[in-house]
Protein backbone atom coordinates (compact mmCIF):
# COMPACT_ATOMS: atom_id res chain seq x y z
CA UNK A 1 0.00 0.00 0.00
CA UNK A 2 1.36 3.40 -1.12
CA UNK A 3 1.58 5.73 1.93
CA UNK A 4 3.35 8.83 0.46
CA UNK A 5 5.34 10.06 -2.12
CA UNK A 6 8.16 13.05 -1.93
CA UNK A 7 10.03 14.10 -5.21
CA UNK A 8 12.77 16.43 -4.18
CA UNK A 9 14.59 18.99 -6.46
CA UNK A 10 13.88 16.51 -9.97
CA UNK A 11 17.04 14.29 -7.79
CA UNK A 12 14.92 11.39 -6.42
CA UNK A 13 11.13 9.87 -5.64
CA UNK A 14 10.38 9.07 -2.01
CA UNK A 15 7.36 6.72 -0.81
CA UNK A 16 7.08 4.59 2.07
CA UNK A 17 4.78 1.39 1.16
CA UNK A 18 4.39 -0.29 4.43
CA UNK A 19 6.45 0.53 7.40
CA UNK A 20 9.49 0.69 4.52
CA UNK A 21 10.98 4.02 2.88
CA UNK A 22 11.78 3.64 -0.84
CA UNK A 23 13.85 6.17 -2.60
CA UNK A 24 13.80 5.74 -6.41
CA UNK A 25 16.94 7.22 -8.18
CA UNK A 26 18.49 7.41 -11.79
CA UNK A 27 22.14 6.97 -11.54
CA UNK A 28 24.55 7.86 -13.69
CA UNK A 29 24.92 4.25 -16.07
CA UNK A 30 22.46 5.25 -16.61
CA UNK A 31 20.79 3.23 -14.24
CA UNK A 32 17.46 3.20 -12.39
CA UNK A 33 17.87 2.52 -8.68
CA UNK A 34 15.56 1.52 -6.49
CA UNK A 35 16.33 1.39 -2.83
CA UNK A 36 14.33 0.18 0.54
CA UNK A 37 15.33 1.34 3.84
CA UNK A 38 13.70 -0.41 7.13
CA UNK A 39 14.27 0.75 10.74
CA UNK A 40 14.26 -2.39 12.89
CA UNK A 41 14.26 -0.83 16.60
CA UNK A 42 17.02 -2.31 17.44
CA UNK A 43 20.43 -1.02 19.18
CA UNK A 44 23.41 -0.97 17.25
CA UNK A 45 24.76 -3.82 19.44
CA UNK A 46 22.86 -6.13 17.07
CA UNK A 47 24.48 -5.16 13.88
CA UNK A 48 26.72 -8.44 13.92
CA UNK A 49 23.81 -10.55 13.97
CA UNK A 50 21.71 -8.04 11.26
CA UNK A 51 24.96 -8.03 9.38
CA UNK A 52 25.09 -12.43 9.01
CA UNK A 53 20.84 -11.96 8.39
CA UNK A 54 21.89 -9.52 5.32
CA UNK A 55 24.87 -11.62 4.44
CA UNK A 56 22.93 -15.13 3.81
CA UNK A 57 20.12 -12.85 2.13
CA UNK A 58 23.04 -11.81 -0.27
CA UNK A 59 24.72 -15.16 -0.91
CA UNK A 60 20.86 -16.92 -1.91
CA UNK A 61 19.55 -13.83 -3.72
CA UNK A 62 20.82 -12.22 -6.99
CA UNK A 63 18.67 -8.72 -6.09
CA UNK A 64 18.23 -7.00 -4.67
CA UNK A 65 21.88 -6.31 -2.09
CA UNK A 66 21.15 -6.12 1.79
CA UNK A 67 23.11 -4.55 4.21
CA UNK A 68 23.54 -2.87 7.67
CA UNK A 69 24.20 0.96 8.67
CA UNK A 70 24.03 1.85 12.10
CA UNK A 71 24.18 5.61 13.03
CA UNK A 72 22.87 7.63 16.42
CA UNK A 73 19.02 6.48 15.47
CA UNK A 74 20.17 2.40 15.83
CA UNK A 75 20.54 -0.21 13.46
CA UNK A 76 19.27 0.04 9.68
CA UNK A 77 18.67 -2.80 7.16
CA UNK A 78 19.28 -1.11 3.67
CA UNK A 79 18.38 -2.62 -0.09
CA UNK A 80 19.59 -1.80 -3.24
CA UNK A 81 18.33 -2.87 -6.60
CA UNK A 82 19.40 -1.44 -9.86
CA UNK A 83 18.29 -1.76 -13.03
CA UNK A 84 20.09 -0.76 -16.26
CA UNK A 85 17.71 1.84 -18.47
CA UNK A 86 20.59 3.02 -21.04
CA UNK A 87 18.44 1.79 -23.86
CA UNK A 88 15.51 3.80 -22.42
CA UNK A 89 12.01 2.67 -21.61
CA UNK A 90 8.48 2.17 -22.80
CA UNK A 91 6.06 3.67 -20.09
CA UNK A 92 4.49 -0.28 -19.85
CA UNK A 93 8.65 -1.16 -19.35
CA UNK A 94 9.13 1.28 -16.50
CA UNK A 95 6.33 0.31 -14.90
CA UNK A 96 6.77 -3.45 -14.80
CA UNK A 97 10.47 -2.93 -13.52
CA UNK A 98 9.34 -0.58 -10.58
CA UNK A 99 6.63 -3.08 -9.91
CA UNK A 100 9.21 -6.50 -10.05
CA UNK A 101 11.78 -4.62 -8.14
CA UNK A 102 8.94 -3.46 -5.14
CA UNK A 103 7.99 -6.84 -5.01
CA UNK A 104 11.43 -8.37 -4.52
CA UNK A 105 12.44 -5.69 -2.14
CA UNK A 106 9.71 -6.12 -0.11
CA UNK A 107 10.48 -10.34 0.43
CA UNK A 108 13.64 -8.99 0.56
CA UNK A 109 12.63 -6.89 4.26
CA UNK A 110 10.09 -9.65 4.98
CA UNK A 111 12.46 -12.34 4.86
CA UNK A 112 15.36 -10.28 6.77
CA UNK A 113 12.94 -8.79 9.22
CA UNK A 114 11.48 -12.29 9.98
CA UNK A 115 14.66 -13.90 10.62
CA UNK A 116 16.22 -10.03 12.76
CA UNK A 117 13.15 -9.50 14.96
CA UNK A 118 10.50 -11.85 14.68
CA UNK A 119 7.92 -9.68 12.65
CA UNK A 120 7.83 -8.18 9.58
CA UNK A 121 6.66 -5.01 8.37
CA UNK A 122 5.29 -6.16 5.54
CA UNK A 123 1.85 -6.08 5.50
CA UNK A 124 0.77 -8.46 2.67
CA UNK A 125 -2.45 -8.40 1.14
Amino acid sequence: KLQRTDATEGKAIYAWINEVLFAFVLDNGPSLVVKGHWDPDLPGSEFLRAFLVCNDFNRMSDSPVAYCHSNVDGLQIRLDLAVTVAAGMTDRQLRSTLATALKTMLHGVDHIAKEVSGQSPVSWP
